[in-house]
């Protein structure tokens, strides 16, 4: 059984890529034949940024087996995949992709202990790319949306590198309290990063990691999990944090200062282990008033591990956004919904 399935994506392609792959944590399926076993994860997926033409898209999966062979690529819109596996000669795990949203040739993936991997020809070969990393457990990369020469990856041991030049060095920019467990950019200020960490502190740089400045600690809340960063961030100021604490599942934050002050949304405590995984906002979210006669796309989704996609549509959002209720499940784990019956 094929994954359920990437060939409806061109109905929701609207909603955006980051959102499309959100989607596949919640209830897409990995055909048997391609699992080890019953206790396989999908821990990431990655979508081409030129997916409308050649439908191709890449997940990374959690085995507990050995860990050779466990990135899949598709080139059908998820119809038949095959391993990616030349150059890819790790002993230790892959936990995380990224996929270049300005060339598609260009992939990064990280490990816990034979450090980064790069390809330049879609995922056909491998080369390490390791040179100034001062370990090789490196648990997150993130490939910067406005230049696919900027990456930055994090180390188990709190550090956070970049490099500038796609991989040929890396530099260390920054030792925190906790291990970073979050990398988002802003959409339109190309200089701007946030960074959370799993002792809940939020870093933010405005000259592309260089120097960075803590704007937050959310008290009791644990690990951050997800950032979502306002496409009008440079008007209205507005960050939203998914976290999790200790298995209790903490919930969605928002800020609307820039990061002076935080609320806690109702009703996105999910409690165990069904925590918040990825946040996305609409491509035509807007923050400012609609035009007359109009309503303003303000439609915010969040994937919760265990329970589904659920989807919900801010009013009045300006000092009332923390009152919102996740109310509206879109999606459930575990049930096979047509993509077609959800609401651009």
């Amino acid at each position: 059984m094929k994954w359920y399935s990437f060939k409806a994506l061109g109905a929701v392609k609207n909603i955006g890529i980051f959102f499309l792959s959100m989607l596949t944590f919640c209830f897409f399926n990995v055909d048997a034949a391609l699992a080890h076993g019953p206790h396989d994860v999908v821990i990431e997926v990655e979508l081409s940024p030129d997916y409308d033409r050649d439908q191709t898209a890449y997940y990374l999966l959690d085995s507990y087996l050995p860990v050779w062979g466990n990135l899949f690529k598709s080139e059908d819109g998820g119809d038949s995949w095959k391993k990616i596996e030349n150059g890819l000669d790790n002993r230790h795990e892959l936990v995380s992709l990224a996929v270049s949203s300005q060339s598609k040739q260009i992939l990064f993936i990280s490990s816990l202990g034979d450090g980064i991997y790069k390809s330049q020809d879609e995922g056909a070969s491998w080369v390490k790319v390791n040179r100034g990393l001062e370990t090789l457990s490196i648990d997150l990369v993130a490939i910067s949306p406005h230049f696919s020469d900027l990456v930055f990856a994090a180390g188990t041991d709190h550090e956070l590198y970049k490099t500038e030049n796609g991989g040929a060095s890396w530099n260390q920019i920054m030792t925190g309290e906790s291990k970073i467990t979050a990398i988002a950019f802003a959409p339109e200020q190309q200089e701007q990063i946030i960074v959370g960490d799993e002792g809940g502190n939020i870093y933010f740089s405005v000259d592309l990691g260089e120097r960075w400045q803590r704007i937050a600690t959310l008290k009791n809340s644990g690990v951050i999990q997800a950032i979502a960063i306002s496409p009008n961030y440079a008007t209205d100021r507005t960050v939203w944090v998914g976290t999790v604490f200790a298995g209790t599942a903490e919930g969605l934050f928002i800020t609307q200062d820039g990061g002076a002050s935080w609320h806690k949304l109702p009703g996105t405590a999910y409690g165990g282990d069904n925590y918040i995984e990825t946040i996305a906002l609409s491509p035509n979210y807007q923050s400012g008033q609609a035009k007359p006669g109009s309503e303003a796309d303000r439609t915010l989704l969040v994937s919760v591990r265990g329970q589904g996609l659920f989807k919900t549509k801010i009013f009045n959002c300006f000092n009332s956004c923390y009152m919102l209720l996740f109310t509206f499940r879109l999606f459930e784990t575990g049930k096979k919904i047509a993509l077609q019956e959800m609401e651009a």
